[in-house]
């Protein structure tokens, strides 16, 4: 339920510490989550609605950057920072309206395959301990989520074979763990056959100029900044192009 968003964070919070997610990137989670819930809780009392409705589940924020800053005590260039982070690992789910303005809601199927007790964090803690620098590395949810997992990424057998005759092709998603679900359908699927996969950020492909206005992206000759989308590439090696 959505009213458990903030519960989910707090319990994964150690988890996402390790993987290199930071204070300010917890900042933007929470504030999202706390945004949800109050949407969920205002359309319960004016529509007189139980819990279990499924307002719950269905419930997105509507609250713009600039105030999400001022909830968790953040400027609003970290505030933004932090979103498009989130947003790319899948950690928020969005759904945009127009160029600049957004729904959020936090990704409450991600964070339940982040849940300390699948993690043995009495392990990872003492590990951290004796080595301040101990860290999981960034995160990939390949290690999280299982083959089953996997979900289809519109692959038709058409594709398949311009793929294996005329070379690689690349499907842009939202963020790293609907492009991850993706892979894992296509390795399990298409491994056997001698396709090759590939998982990278790239950019180009939409404009949010100024929402992801960070220095870190790609820059078009005029110095607008691009939207940077998670990518899969499925190739074979009857279909490389030579040399």
């Amino acid at each position: 339920m959505a009213i458990n968003s903030t519960i989910l964070l707090t319990n994964v919070a150690p988890v996402l510490h390790l993987h290199g997610f930071t204070i300010y990137d917890m900042a933007a989670l929470y504030a999202v989550a706390n945004r949800e819930n109050q949407s969920a809780e205002n359309i319960l009392i004016k529509n007189g609605k139980s819990e279990d409705e499924r307002v719950w589940d269905e419930t997105w924020s509507r609250t713009g950057a600039p105030r999400l800053a001022f909830d968790r005590g953040v400027s609003v260039a970290q505030m933004r920072k932090a979103l498009a982070k989130t947003e790319l690992s899948g950690l928020i789910q969005v759904k945009w309206r127009g160029s600049l303005t957004a729904l959020r809601r936090v990704n409450r199927k991600a964070l339940d395959l982040l849940q300390p007790e699948k993690l043995k964090m009495r392990e990872l803690a003492s590990k951290r301990k004796h080595n301040p620098k101990f860290n999981l590395g960034p995160l990939d949810w390949t290690t999280y989520l299982g083959l089953d997992d996997g979900v289809e990424p519109n692959l038709i057998q058409d594709n398949v074979d311009l793929i294996r005759l005329k070379g690689p092709v690349v499907w842009p998603y939202q963020n790293a763990f609907e492009r991850d679900m993706g892979y894992l359908w296509a390795k399990k699927n298409f491994d056997w056959d001698g396709f090759q996969f590939e998982r990278f950020n790239g950019a180009g492909l939409s404009l949010r100029n100024k929402y992801l206005a960070q220095a870190d992206q790609e820059k078009r000759p005029n110095g607008t900044l691009l939207k940077q989308w998670s990518c899969l590439m499925i190739k074979h090696p009857h279909g490389e192009c030579p040399p």
